[in-house]
């Protein structure tokens, strides 16, 4: 139906591509059975109060999902069929309600899987990897459609070359089918509580004192090929971690407005004397010296200065106003009322 040329059955055909397309369609069902039956109840062995549920269930999608789905307009999607090799796609569901996080997931799953069918997506292999893997599909809670795709992919995905790589904080707490269908699990430093749990009764007890007291850039990996888990140790990042770098190096102080558009300006051409700007912007208005410097970096001309001059205005000097003459009062009138 979608895409497609759909007849009503009262003489119209529509082409649904959006909500708003959707909603002429029901619109159109519903006023030709108002005219032709006098309000019949069913249209194509569906009652009419379903038509109108389902109606009111697709139409709240835009609402509940504003910003992610909308009645009409122009659409943004993955590069379906031009995903080029070695390269991420990041798609963000974490401040997205259920509703939409399920939207949001089983199309691009559902997609992925048809492609990879076909084979042209443009890839061989896809990894999904899943952030907090123990919200979106946990050991207990409601099945929602995110979960089941997850489970979807563990069990199923490898013949298509989908595979799920995932990270969470407790492995105890994720589904169980998808811990029972992963190949290669990494573990990092943890916590004995966790350790305690009946998902890591197959590791001996020295195995698990040594995770509970594992170093920073040291983790232990399991795979099906090694009889026992290896430990192997990443070298230290060539990038400074958390608050090591604010420290090392602490954010410059905040400049006033003056030499902050002088020092925009140089960065600019470095013909210009930051003593040149000030006396230029003095006693200007602070938007219009935003404005025009916005002005000079968006077109970066050769002459920075000139360019911000130009675009700054000429100075208007205040001049004040004439006093007006006044008008002498008029004599007092009497009490008298003729």
């Amino acid at each position: 139906m979608v895409d497609k040329e759909f007849e009503d059955g009262f003489g119209g055909v529509h082409r649904v591509v959006t909500f708003a397309d959707l909603e002429r369609l029901f619109r159109s069902i519903f006023d030709g059975l108002e005219l032709a039956s006098r309000g019949g109840d069913s249209w194509r062995t569906h009652h009419i109060a379903t038509m109108r549920k389902v109606r009111n269930r697709l139409a709240n999608i835009s609402t509940r999902c504003k910003g992610l789905v909308t009645d009409d307009g122009p659409s943004n999607d993955l590069p379906w069929g031009r995903f080029d090799d070695r390269t991420v796609y990041v798609v963000d569901v974490a401040n997205v309600d259920p509703l939409g996080q399920d939207l949001v997931f089983a199309r691009a799953v559902s997609q992925l899987r048809e492609r990879l069918e076909h084979r042209d997506l443009g890839v061989d292999a896809v990894v999904v990897f899943v952030d907090e893997l123990n919200k979106y599909a946990p050991a207990d809670g409601p099945e929602t459609y995110v979960k089941k795709m997850l489970l979807d992919i563990s069990e199923r995905g490898r013949y298509l070359g989908l595979v799920l790589f995932s990270a969470e904080q407790f492995r105890s707490q994720v589904h169980r089918r998808v811990v029972g269908n992963a190949g290669t699990v990494v573990f990092g430093r943890m916590d004995a509580d966790e350790l305690a749990t009946p998902g890591y009764q197959v590791l001996s007890p020295a195995i698990k004192i040594k995770l509970a007291t594992l170093p920073i850039g040291e983790l232990m990996v399991r795979h099906p090929h090694f009889t026992q888990p290896i430990f192997v140790r990443f070298p230290r990042p060539a990038v400074l971690r958390g608050r090591d770098g604010v420290e090392r190096y602490p954010p410059a102080v905040d400049l006033p407005f003056e030499d902050a558009v002088a020092r925009q300006l140089v960065k600019l051409d470095r013909r210009v004397r930051p003593n040149q700007v000030k006396d230029l912007i003095a006693d200007r208005r602070e938007e219009d010296v935003r404005r025009a410097l916005a002005h000079t970096r968006q077109t970066r001309p050769q002459d920075a200065l000139a360019h911000f001059k130009k675009q700054l205005g000429g100075r208007v000097a205040a001049v004040p106003a004439a006093a007006r003459e006044s008008v002498a009062p008029l004599d007092r009138i009497s009490d008298e009322p003729y």
